[in-house]
């Protein structure tokens, strides 16, 4: 099964019953007489056996004496027809000339077409030719007009419509209806304001009930612009303002006013001075031409005094300082020249120096000239070194290798100095676990070495820079994630269904999962089993886990199948038959329904019996449990001949052939003969009998009428006849006695 545990089908097949079905037949044809057997598969699928036993019929012969009016229809004549049950039946017709007569008919007909005279040339009680003449008149229509009113012009216009009158003739109703007339009021106003221009219609229904629309036009009154101009100094007097009023229409009225700024007269003075309390800027506000102000503005500028000044260099530190020189210069103002001196200093240079030797200590001071001419002194100190100890710290990885040791050394300078070491071994390295999951296909790398699904588990060791001993061991454990879900695909249960893509369950991965199909996402946070029902075709799914590990894959729900219902049509049966309907199908239906249900011996299952009586057209609606479902139609095509047969005409002579007129059937289908009458060519009854059997011609009418021979003529007979099934039906003709 799903979850590869065992699933036992256990399958019991039953003998189902196989049926015979007898058929007796009737035939003239020797040929076709004899016993056939024929195989086909009934509602079970099992073998059927139809026996077919066909009789032969044996024929017969009538011999008939006629009369006729006309000579040239005198004479024998041989004809083979077809008796009642379908074998050659001779008749041997002898006419003799008789007289013929005349009768005129007065007719009415509503159709013109039928009018006129028609000849009907007939047999009268000679059997002579009787000639009817038909005079057919006119019978007249009623034509009505009928006036009526609409306010719809859809619904004017003229219809003409035809009745049956009293005579049965066409009565014409012909209705005229006419356009009533719909109001239109204009009316005209006036506003200030544009929104409220423009034409509104307002539909009313006036005294007939028709609409009545009033228009109303309303027009714009005119606004009053005025337009002023000033002038103004004051630049915040300028400007466009307007000042909104009613004019004579009771409409806005606008004053626009637009004020001008008049100029102002600045005029500009420049001016120099050498002092500089005289410089500046003076303005003087007066007022020009127009009252505006007229600004003069002076400006007065400073004349430059020169001043020069000069640095100079001394090593003497009497001669330093700034000096003052004031002079004249070319625009009258006072030029002066400052001095300054600087101090050109003296260098000394400080010197240390260490010796172990105790004669070589002591301050010794250099003099000598600069590149400024001036003093430069070097001062060396030389300090006493006594005998130094150095410490130094060294590590190992190696226990056997730590501890403290010294050594007495000698400096590039020739000094003794002790070195003491001490070595102290390194800390224990650290460890380190990386455990993850990853997904299939990721790798990850530690201390240069990568780690993926063929090598997930390993071990670094990392040492250090500085020692070259080991600082840190890493362990690695990878486990890989790959979802791999189990997928069961279910294809509709027929074509236009939709299938179901199952999801039972999800192998190497770590839920909670989400699905997306053909790149949309489809739900996140699935439960198992997870069904997402689809249209039969390839889907595109990919199912990624809580760590966002992810598996495509294309997969496709198959193409239901096409039901197929099928019923051999048509099915063509006599009066009274039964048979077993059998559909074939390509599926077990959950549900059957026949439409409609007479004849049938039940509409829910799937052979009913259909016992036939009339032809009928049946449709079978089989149905699935997921609501697929397939039809099919048969057409019953019931044969309602039932083998009767009525002589068209009889001799009773006393020969023994023909001498009594009845109604003769086929055997099992016709069952009794529930009256038979017999009339003469005036309308007379001259024959009655009910309820005997048929194929007896001793129960038939022997051409008597109250125990007298009637003459040789042409009489109209009518039988109700009982059949097999249960079915009344009747028949009538005419009907020749001969002597």
């Amino acid at each position: 099964g799903a979850f590869g545990c065992d699933s036992i089908v256990i399958t019991n097949t039953t003998l189902l019953p196989a049926d015979s079905t007898l058929i007796t037949l009737t035939s003239c044809n020797p040929l076709d007489t004899g016993i056939t057997a024929q195989v086909i598969t009934n509602q079970f699928g099992c073998d059927s056996t139809i026996i077919t036993n066909t009789l032969l019929v044996e024929s017969d012969s009538t011999i008939i004496n006629l009369s006729s009016c006309n000579p040239a229809d005198t004479g024998t004549i041989v004809n083979n027809l077809t008796g009642a049950f379908g074998c050659d039946s001779i008749v041997i017709t002898n006419t003799t000339l008789l007289p013929g007569d005349s009768t005129l008919i007065t007719l009415t007909s509503c159709n013109p077409l039928d009018t006129g005279i028609t000849a009907q040339v007939i047999t009268n009680q000679f059997g002579c030719d009787s000639i009817v003449i038909t005079t057919t008149t006119l019978l007249p229509s009623d034509t009505t007009l009928l006036i009526q009113q609409s306010c719809s012009p859809l619904d004017t216009g003229t219809i003409s419509q035809s009745f049956p009158n009293q005579f049965g003739c066409d009565s014409i109703v012909i209705t005229t209806t006419t356009l009533l007339p719909s109001d239109t009021t204009l009316l005209t106003q006036q506003s200030c304001s544009p929104l409220d221009t423009g034409i509104i219609s307002q539909s009313f229904s006036n005294q007939f009930g028709c609409d009545s629309i009033v228009v109303i036009n309303t027009t714009l009154l005119l606004s009053d612009s005025t337009f002023v101009t000033l002038t103004s100094c004051n630049p915040l007097d300028t400007g466009i303002t307007a000042q909104i009023t009613s004019n004579q229409f009771g409409c806005d009225s606008v004053i626009i006013t637009n004020t001008l700024l008049l100029e102002s007269d600045t005029t500009f003075l420049f001016f120099e001075s050498c002092s500089l309390s005289d410089t500046g800027t003076v303005v003087q506000n007066l007022s020009n031409q127009f009252g505006c102000d007229s600004l003069v503005v002076t400006t007065t500028s400073l004349l430059p005094s020169a001043t020069v000044f000069l640095v100079d260099h001394s090593c003497d530190p009497t001669e330093v300082g700034i000096s003052t020189d004031s002079l004249i210069n070319a625009f009258g103002c006072d030029s002066i020249i400052i001095t300054e001196t600087i101090l050109i200093p003296s260098d000394t240079i400080l010197r240390f120096g260490e010796s172990c030797n105790p004669l070589d200590t002591g301050v010794l001071i250099q003099s000598f000239t600069n590149l400024e001419g001036c003093d430069s002194i070097i001062i060396t100190e030389t300090l006493y070194a006594p005998l130094d100890t150095v410490f130094s710290f060294t590590s190992s990885c190696n226990p056997l290798d730590t501890g403290v040791t010294s050594a007495t050394l000698i400096s590039p300078e020739g000094c003794e100095f002790i070195e003491v070491t001490e070595v102290i071994l390194d800390a224990t390295p650290e460890f380190l676990l990386i455990s993850d999951t990853l997904c299939s296909g990721e790798t990850i790398m530690v201390n240069g070495t990568i780690y993926d699904e063929s090598e997930p588990v390993g071990q670094e060791t990392i040492q250090s820079v500085i020692t070259g001993c080991d600082s840190l061991v890493i362990d690695i454990v990878l486990s890989f994630s790959e979802p791999e879900p189990e997928i069961a695909l279910v294809a509709p249960a027929c074509s236009g269904k939709t299938g179901m893509l199952i999801i039972n369950n999800v192998r190497n991965g770590i839920p909670p999962y989400s699905l997306s199909l053909n790149g949309e996402l489809m739900a996140d946070n699935i439960e198992l089993p997870f069904n997402v029902e689809g249209e039969p075709g390839a889907y595109d799914y990919t199912i990624t886990d809580q760590l966002g590990c992810s598996n495509s894959r294309v997969v496709a729900i198959p193409e239901g199948p096409e039901l197929a219902l099928i019923i051999n049509s048509p099915i063509n049966l006599d009066a009274g038959d039964s048979l077993i309907i059998n559909p074939i199908s390509n599926f077990v239906p959950q549900q059957v329904t026949w439409s409609p249900a007479n004849q049938l011996s039940c509409t829910d299952c799937l052979t009913p019996i259909l016992t036939a009586t009339e032809s009928e057209a049946y449709q079978l609606r089989a149905v699935l449990e997921d609501g697929c479902e397939a039809i099919a139609l048969v057409q019953v095509i019931v044969d309602q001949q039932t083998g009767v047969y009525a002589p068209s005409g009889f001799s009773p002579n006393g020969d023994g052939s023909n001498d009594t007129f009845t109604i003769f059937g086929e055997p099992g289908k016709l069952i009794e003969i529930s009256r038979l009458e017999v009339y003469d060519r005036w309308g007379n009854q001259v024959f009655l009998k009910t309820n005997f059997q048929p194929n007896a011609p001793q129960e038939g009418w022997d051409g008597t009428f109250r125990g007298e021979a009637l003459d040789p003529a042409v009489f109209v007979f009518y039988a109700q006849l009982v059949l097999a099934n249960g079915k009344v039906t009747t028949i009538q003709g005419d009907l020749t006695l001969l002597r």
